[in-house]
């Protein structure tokens, strides 16, 4: 029985050791080369057993950093830097099924190769490298890239890349790449260049890309890949965003500015297949060089630019917009504009327009709800678009519409924008039958406020209050309702509810506020209702009231005398009643 009992326990125990999870091993105290080299071959040769550094103070690399090309290993910065000049490779090389995760750490590189390089085999993430970079501060100077990762599981948080030849360079395969309040300032090249293939996919969320002498965010994507970038930041770079789209999928940049691009362009998109959107962003405050601000380029793919704004953009020999085919040849894409701002650029005028979409844009093509500031009087395919009473567009070709919008300024959200004034034409101007998505604006304030959505990226946002001068009253008497903080110069339907009905129309003027009279309706029973403002069907504001069984007389004195004269009229039926006795 012991013997049996023992040999349970034993099979048990080896159960045990199977599965238990692997030993870390620490290497608690780093300030060299050779320990983190130390730490490095330890983690290849031990690829079970996970390895965690902790770095323990500054040190330069003199000869390079081994590859690892199997094993875990996460670095600890601790706030710490790790420095390099002119040493061929001195960062680290990561292939294989290896994982590498670096946090907290400063790395001061300089003609020293990319501090992060990592290749794994196309289309195989189990054969494949995953890195994890976080609260990293990063160099490694004007003649390298400063992470080149190729093939792997990839994601980026929290990290500031600057002055280098360009932040990250990367051909991704599979998986999700993910890229959090990542900052890219300064670079002599691409500020980030991804490749996206076969399904992998793309997310960006608060990126800010600054200075660079190329194009602050490149996205290629082919196969089945797809990309979204949102509420991010382009600005003072040599060109926004281009997006070269040849897969079934979809690139979106959502809820993000693009500034002062030095050769104007802010946002360009090659469709040769799948979808390529632009919505809730600002172009804006690109320099005269020749180019637009935005290009649409059609082939098989469609581009949509949507509920966006264009403007102060100084483009002075070409289109402000200009969307058309790269062969001419007839492609099955189209070039869809709606809900979106193109106006209010400088230097505009006959020879450089506002819009411009060509002939072999596709024949779907539209342009709706959109406030389009001048048209070449010559053009008469994008004239015919924007004139087409179906779009519904904000144009007026003998004299340019004014957007009326404030200067860019961080308005609320993350990213700069233009804030329509309260006069804007764009206010309450888009479609009445609009519904989300998107459900906000590129401030992530709602989408729709007061009653009708805006045109542009920014809605403005009301309060609407509706105040009554009698809150307890009776059929017939006479109530005074004051709206405040409504859209500016607009008709609204009062109802008195329950059972509606319509009392008029108030107007509220320049300061969005109006004074509306009304009695109450014959038809209201005794008990709570309430008096609404409405824009279409849509309720802005409503005010409780309720009915009591009486008009009111309009004072206090007069119901006494009321009362008073009802006494009498008794007080002399009781005497004549006598007299007739007596009688």
């Amino acid at each position: 029985m012991s013997l049996g009992l023992a040999g349970v326990m034993l099979a048990l125990g080896g159960a045990l050791v199977a599965t238990a999870p692997a030993h870390a091993t620490d290497f608690p105290d780093v300030d060299s080369e050779s320990e983190l080299n130390d730490a490095i071959d330890h983690a290849v040769a031990n690829p079970g057993d996970p390895v965690v550094v902790d770095i323990s103070g500054d040190f330069s690399i003199a000869s390079g950093l081994l590859p690892l090309t199997d094993g875990s290993l996460t670095v600890h910065g601790n706030g710490h830097t790790i420095s390099a000049t002119s040493v061929s490779g001195a960062g680290f090389e990561v292939s294989g099924a290896s994982l590498l995760a670096i946090d907290g750490t400063t790395f001061d590189f300089y003609e020293s190769g990319p501090i992060v390089t990592s290749l794994g085999t196309p289309a195989d993430p189990a054969s494949s490298p995953t890195v994890t970079i976080s609260g990293v501060v990063a160099t490694a100077g004007s003649f390298d890239i400063a992470f080149d990762i190729a093939d792997t599981a990839f994601s980026m948080t929290t990290t500031t890349i600057h002055d280098s030849e360009g932040g990250i360079a990367g051909i991704f395969s599979f998986g999700t790449i993910s890229l959090q309040d990542v900052t890219v300032l300064d670079a002599v090249d691409c500020g980030i260049d991804a490749y996206v293939m076969e399904h992998s996919v793309l997310i960006a969320d608060r990126l800010t890309i600054r200075g660079a002498g190329c194009t602050g965010l490149s996205i290629t994507a082919l196969d089945e890949a797809s990309a979204t970038v949102t509420a991010s930041t382009f600005a003072d770079n040599h060109s926004g965003i281009v997006v070269e789209n040849a897969s079934t999928g979809t690139v979106e940049i959502s809820d993000s500015t693009v500034s002062g691009s030095t050769d104007a362009e802010g946002f360009a998109a090659l469709a040769y297949t799948g979808t390529t959107r632009l919505t809730n962003s600002t172009i804006t405050g690109g320099l005269d060089s020749g180019y637009p601000a935005v290009s649409a380029i059609i082939e098989d793919g469609d581009v949509v630019v949507a509920q966006s704004t264009v403007t102060d953009n100084a483009v002075s020999a070409s289109p402000v917009l200009a969307a058309g085919g790269s062969c001419g040849c007839g492609g099955t894409g189209a070039f869809i504009l709606d809900h979106t701002v193109v106006a209010g650029n400088t230097g505009t005028g006959v020879g450089a327009p506002d819009l411009l979409v060509d002939t072999d844009a596709g024949a779907a093509s539209a342009v709706s709800w959109s406030l389009v500031g001048t048209v070449d009087p010559s053009d008469a395919a994008t004239l015919a678009l924007v004139e087409d009473p179906a779009g519904h567009n904000l144009f007026d070709a003998a004299s340019a519409i004014d957007p009326d919008l404030g200067p860019l300024a961080l308005n609320g959200g993350t990213t700069p924008n233009h804030l329509p004034n309260a006069t804007s034409p764009v206010v309450n101007t888009g479609d009445p039958a609009f519904a989300p998505p998107p459900a906000t604006d590129q401030r992530g304030s709602a989408r729709v406020s007061g009653g009708i959505v805006d045109i542009g990226s920014v809605e403005v946002q009301f309060t609407p209050t509706l105040v009554l001068s009698r809150v307890t009253t009776a059929v017939g008497d006479q109530v005074t309702a004051t709206g405040a903080g409504f859209p500016a110069d607009t008709a609204f339907t009062i109802v008195f509810n329950s059972d509606p009905v319509t009392l008029g129309t108030a107007t509220s003027n320049a300061s969005g506020g109006f004074s509306f009279g009304f009695a109450v309706p014959a038809s209201a029973s005794a008990g709570a209702h309430t008096v609404t403002a409405s824009l279409g069907t849509v309720v802005l504001a409503s005010a409780a009231i309720d009915v009591s069984g009486l008009p009111d007389t309009g004072s206090d004195e007069s119901v006494a005398a009321a009362i008073g004269v009802l006494m009498l009229l008794a007080g002399a039926g009781t005497i004549a009643f006598s007299r007739r006795r007596r009688a």
